[in-house]
């Protein structure tokens, strides 16, 4: 039993569309590979344009997003290939942020990074979460790594008040400074293999703790800590591999009403 196998009905759409588009995966694989390889260390054709480093991470991840869907790659496979996405972009492994002084009156800081901070089924199940916090306890962090304005963009933009961020145009490394320069003591990231998310940033370790929040595979991350997940989605016995430790929430799923 696989976390993604629990994912695939709530993206099916996506999933054809994408099927539909590549063709077979595995047979475009090495062209992606290549394709999302910074310039310098790949062979560039004149008429390629230059792509950020933040666009070469998400081409790639693109194809540990297909192949969730594919259900003779097995789980080795699919975490050899998430293995191989971190390896790619030489991520090393940063020192671990020093935990900021205890002190019993101050609130602990938890930023979340998505760009699905709109109406979008993980927004939607996460937007319960973000408006009730206990805020006597935890001071939320909201880094929107999209450009939505829509009602529920509008919602989360309320939850967090004066502590949320557009980041949609900055690159990985300013938004990791700028998640370090708020004294974020964890870092959830969420949806980290999905279109428009941004799992490099987590690669510079801008927290004390990062977690993965509604992703469908590991993110093959050395410095991600845990990755929240339920017994449904991790059975005991899951032969699934992944990098992070895994928290077994009571229940995963808090999806709004789509009214």
């Amino acid at each position: 039993s696989r976390a993604r196998d629990t994912f695939h009905c709530r993206a099916r759409g996506c999933s054809i569309s994408f099927a539909s588009h590549m063709g077979s995966v595995d047979r475009h694989a090495p062209g992606i590979r290549e394709c999302s390889l910074p310039p310098g260390r790949r062979n560039l054709h004149p008429s390629r344009p230059y792509l950020p480093i933040s666009r070469h991470t998400a081409i790639h991840s693109n194809l540990v997003f297909a192949r969730t869907y594919r259900p003779e790659v097995t789980d080795r496979q699919l975490f050899e290939t998430v293995r191989a996405w971190s390896a790619q972009y030489a991520f090393p492994v940063p020192p671990r942020p020093r935990p900021r002084h205890p002190d019993a009156d101050r609130r602990l800081k938890v930023g979340y990074l998505s760009s699905d901070l709109r109406s979008h089924p993980v927004g939607r199940n996460l937007i319960g979460l973000i408006e009730h916090h206990d805020r006597q306890v935890i001071d939320i962090h909201g880094y929107a790594a999209g450009s939505a304005s829509d009602g529920m963009a509008q919602r989360f933009r309320a939850a967090f008040g004066s502590r949320w961020r557009e980041v949609a145009l900055l690159d990985d490394t300013t938004i990791a400074k700028t998640i370090a320069a708020d004294g974020i003591d964890i870092l959830v990231v969420v949806a980290g293999h999905t279109e428009g998310n941004r799992l490099g940033v987590a690669g510079h370790r801008p927290a004390t703790l990062q977690a993965s929040l509604h992703d469908l595979t590991s993110t093959g991350l050395e410095v991600m800590d845990y990755w929240f997940t339920d017994a449904d989605h991790h059975p005991p016995g899951s032969t699934e591999l992944f990098t992070e430790t895994l928290v077994r929430l009571p229940s995963f799923y808090l999806h709004a009403p789509l009214s």
